[in-house]
């Protein structure tokens, strides 16, 4: 994706000051060993490595939001209230700029536990809180004016301003001030409505929308209410893994992934994307194409199976991911290369052919077959590497600027919609119809390396086991 790499660019050379304001919590992991199962219900029994302590402690909640910006060129500064086990936690985590109430005694965030033997989740999630982190009703007030009125002071610095509502208390009595001249985004957990009047982008996910709108399904008839409700310019609707919709203006918009990936986790992937939705509208980048690169943002990072905060060079990456539109529209990107392959496992015959490819031109697109194209090719035991695996691979390559997929035997649709200004193929193919040479007016072989392919390879594993 093109605006990826226009993200990271206007992020190098530009310093955004980005204010969370909001529900904090923490994430417990505990490290534990399963024993049995329990004969009088389906709970699993587990062993504590080391009694009841967690092995690891993370920002959850906006403080998390704060957490998985850490590694771009941005000023975070969270504004919240925390007990003081929490506030360490947030410390140690590189939240250094906090605008921070400390709770009373008896009061604390909530705890999300979760518990882990090896790389499996053990049972379900305990959730540990108190309605309102204990702060009576008479106490929120207070508590909240404390909060906020040395933020408001000093809010004319941020860029965006992001309101982080987990429903734990912070919001529980509306706002008591209007909501600042500044782009704000709004990630919703519960109503009403009113009380985030005038803001600038409502972002509720797919579940949050049905029960803010009064039950309405059509995503487009719920953009139309909370434009119409709030007064907000754009409304941005997460639906999980299968995309994002949303209304920016009087444009409908809708955005699903270029590939399906599967999730190592689903943990703090809404605060991962309404933190790069922040980054990205901060830089000026249109509602619609924010929302595309928080998605994409939101898919890496549930493809890690770490807590760790995304990275640039992880989205760098993923900016080689392009659509057969984004290549048929491309502009000043020089002379484009194109080979294509299963690309199954890939062997230092397969670079030596990129390489040489690579030097044909200015920019190089890979386009790899389906996995259901490798099997029509290769047989029904094949491939060995899924399509999203194989693709990530190659992304991974310095000389491969670009990777696409296709699901036909061959890539000829694909050459005479993107019309490429080179093709390369491997020297087994010269004497043979290459697919798209009637199209491309520059061909070329590529030198191959004896004895690399993959079928030696698994043939070769073959006889070790």
């Amino acid at each position: 994706m093109k605006i990826i790499a226009d993200l990271l660019k206007r992020n190098k050379d530009r310093r955004l000051s980005i204010h969370i304001v909001g529900d904090s919590m923490v994430d417990e992991y505990y490290s534990v060993r399963v024993t049995r199962i329990s004969p009088e219900s389906p709970n699993v029994c587990v062993m504590l490595n080391d009694h009841d302590q967690p092995s690891e402690r993370v920002p959850g909640g906006a403080a998390n939001v704060c957490y998985q910006l850490r590694n771009f060129n941005v000023n975070t500064h969270l504004i919240t209230w925390a007990d003081t086990e929490a506030n360490k936690v947030f410390k140690s985590a590189g939240i250094d700029y906090m605008t921070y109430i400390p709770l009373p005694d008896g009061c604390r965030l909530p705890r999300k536990k979760r518990f882990f033997d090896g790389d499996s989740q053990v049972g379900n999630r305990w959730d540990v809180e108190k309605k309102n982190c204990g702060l009576s009703e008479s106490d929120l007030p207070y508590y909240q004016s404390n909060l906020f009125e040395p933020w408001l002071k000093f809010v004319d610095d941020s860029d965006v301003v992001i309101f982080s509502d987990y429903n734990k208390g912070l919001f529980s009595n509306g706002l008591p001030f209007a909501l600042p001249n500044k782009p704000i985004i709004v990630d919703p957990k519960k109503g009403p409505l009113r009380k985030w009047l005038g803001c600038t982008i409502f972002k509720p996910n797919a579940t949050e929308a049905i029960e803010l709108s009064g039950g309405l399904t059509n995503w487009r008839e719920q953009c139309d209410l909370f434009q119409t409700q709030l007064g907000c310019q754009s409304v941005v609707i997460t639906q999980g893994g299968d995309g994002v919709v949303g209304k920016s203006g009087s444009e409908f918009f809708d955005y699903s992934p270029i590939r399906k990936v599967s999730a190592t986790k689903v943990i703090g992937a809404g605060d991962c994307f309404v933190g790069v939705l922040a980054l990205a509208v901060g830089h000026g980048i249109s509602v619609p194409d924010a929302a595309k690169l928080a998605f994409e943002a939101g898919l890496l990072y549930v493809q890690d199976g770490s807590h760790d905060p995304l990275t640039p060079w992880q989205l760098q990456k993923q900016s080689k991911f392009v659509t057969a539109d984004e290549l048929k529209n491309r502009i000043n990107g020089g002379k484009l290369v194109f080979t294509n392959g299963c690309f199954d496992i890939l062997h230092s015959g397969h670079l030596e052919s990129l390489r040489f490819a690579k030097s044909k031109g200015d920019k190089l697109v890979v386009a790899v077959n389906s996995d259901a194209s490798v099997s029509r090719l290769k047989g029904p035991k094949r491939p060995v590497i899924s399509l999203n695996e194989r693709m990530e691979l190659l992304a991974a390559l310095e000389c491969i600027d670009y990777v696409i997929s296709f699901e036909e035997d061959t890539p000829q649709n694909l050459i005479e919609y993107t019309r490429p200004d080179v093709l390369i193929k491997g020297a087994d193919w010269e004497g043979k119809t290459v697919a798209g040479s009637d199209v491309v007016k520059e061909v070329y072989f590529a030198p191959l390396v004896n004895d690399k392919s993959t079928t030696n390879i698994i043939g070769k594993i073959k006889t070790m086991c």
